[in-house]
This record gives structure tokens, C-alpha cells and sequence, in this order.
């Protein structure tokens, strides 16, 4: 059984790889100083931008944590990577989850 931690790193590297396939430059945050994302993303338009992956294994809710400040920077991406199928994402900016 994989550990959470081990469902959130497959969820990242997969949305990481998903996006330099499509020409995007992207680079990791780690550690607390950086808390608000988990990719930093330039587009190839140059064009800079913050995304918050959640990643699940199986199909659940899912659980995004409410900011005051809304960013228009920010998106985030839903990441399904169940074990033996295809990845499933689903995008949505940061004002999305304050329209809920």
C-alpha cells in the first residue's frame, strides 16, 4: 500500500511531466518556503504562473484549503494516479475553489 506522501510526489512528477511535454519549464518547490504552491511554471509564452497539485490515488472528494487573498497566479490541479491506470487531471484556477 503506498503512503500518502508517495500518492502526492507520483501526482506531482506526473503533472510536471505532463507539462514540460506541452513546452512549459517547470521547477519544484520544496520545504516551508513556499507554502502556497508545489510547481512553479513559466508557459512557452513566458508567461509565469503557481500550481498546487492534489493528488489521489482512488476517486474521493477532494480537499483544497481556502486562502483569504484569491490569486489569479494560482491554479490547481486535481491529479488522479491510480496504481495500473491512466492519470486523470482536472484544472482549475485559484478563484474556482472560492465560487464552491
Amino acid at each position: 500500500m503506498k503512503s500518502r506522501h508517495s500518492t502526492q510526489w507520483s501526482a506531482q512528477f506526473a503533472v510536471a511531466s505532463e507539462l514540460c511535454k506541452l513546452g512549459y519549464e517547470v521547477a519544484f518547490t520544496t520545504g516551508n518556503a513556499t507554502p502556497l504552491a508545489d510547481l512553479m511554471v513559466v508557459s512557452p509564452k513566458k508567461e509565469s504562473f503557481l500550481i498546487d497539485v492534489k493528488g489521489q490515488r482512488g476517486p474521493s472528494f477532494w480537499l483544497v484549503k481556502e486562502r483569504a487573498e484569491v490569486r489569479q497566479d494560482l491554479y490547481y490541479v486535481l491529479a488522479l494516479v491510480p496504481p495500473g491506470k491512466p492519470n486523470r487531471y482536472f484544472t482549475l484556477p485559484h478563484q474556482a475553489t472560492h465560487d464552491l
